[in-house]
């Protein structure tokens, strides 16, 4: 009788054993497939539009935009990657640069509109950051877009100050009254 008292028990231990045996985790290591992107690495280069020193004087007290300007000088030979690992300081620079135009002459449509595309261009690019199947010709095709969005940002600067000199020096009015 005793025996049978036992065997209820060892079948209950070996029950206990052959379940936490089979529900162990295996130790064996993951197989992980390593990815190689291709061309992450390889540079680029781009035209990234300076301000020429007249402009640059004029704007001098637009500090972040000066800022946005020395940070996409890399920009001119950079390679996928790092155009990526920049992308949210990029973003954090061209916010402030939005946000703290003060300048009467900048003040317009067709700026702000300039600026926005400028601002979204580099929200595509942070946006990439987070995609693990982007290309890194998909990332180059970005960041040229968001230089020559720049650069339009640029020439737009450019033009409207040299509009302003224009209007100093000829007197239209003047011409006006002369014809009438």
């Amino acid at each position: 009788m005793k025996t049978l008292v036992k065997l209820p028990y060892i079948l209950g231990l070996s029950t206990l054993f052959v379940t936490s045996i089979s529900c162990e985790e295996k130790k064996t290591a993951p197989q992980t497939k390593t990815v190689v992107k291709t061309g992450f690495k390889q540079f680029h280069n781009y035209k990234v539009k300076p301000l020429n020193d007249a402009n640059l004087q004029r704007i001098k007290h637009w500090k972040e935009f000066k800022d946005l300007q020395e940070f996409l000088a890399v920009y001119n030979k950079i390679s996928a990657r790092e155009a990526l690992d920049n992308a949210l300081e990029l973003k954090s620079l061209t916010k402030m640069a939005k946000d703290s135009n003060r300048i009467d002459a900048l003040q317009t449509r067709a700026f702000k509109a300039r600026i926005n595309v400028f601002e979204n261009e580099v929200l595509r690019l942070v946006d990439m950051t987070y995609i693990p199947a982007i290309s890194s010709g998909e990332v180059n095709k970005q960041i040229s877009a968001v230089v020559n969005t720049y650069n339009s940002m640029a020439s737009k600067i450019e033009h409207t100050y040299k509009k302003q000199d224009l209007d100093k020096t000829v007197k239209l009015d003047s011409v006006f009254n002369r014809m009438q």
